[in-house]
């Protein structure tokens, strides 16, 4: 599915929160690797200012296969304080966006 898009749901652990601050680093520099793939991501938070919950990414151009590896691969992925779900996605209008 070469131009299938995937949505990546992050729901983190309060412990994500030390986990973030160590490796926010190396994490910000794979999504600049990999933004051939990684269209777009964020930070989640249940209000402005609170502590991040997760993360949110739309995923262009893989298989569900290729997803799930680049998650684990991520710097910030990690079992104990991250899980995640990916949804397979479509526009509702087919016109072009710009965020």
């Amino acid at each position: 599915m070469p131009n299938a898009y995937w949505v990546v749901i992050f729901e983190d652990e309060p412990e994500m929160q030390d986990h973030r601050r160590q490796f926010r680093d190396a994490h910000m520099d794979f999504l600049r690797d990999n933004e051939n793939r990684i269209k777009i991501a964020g930070g989640m938070r249940p209000m402005p200012g609170a502590p991040f919950c997760g993360d949110m990414w739309v995923v262009r151009g893989c298989d569900f296969e290729d997803v799930v590896d680049i998650v684990q691969k991520d710097p910030y992925y990690n079992p104990e304080f991250r899980s995640f779900r990916i949804f397979s996605w479509g526009k509702s209008l087919d016109k072009p966006v710009t965020l």
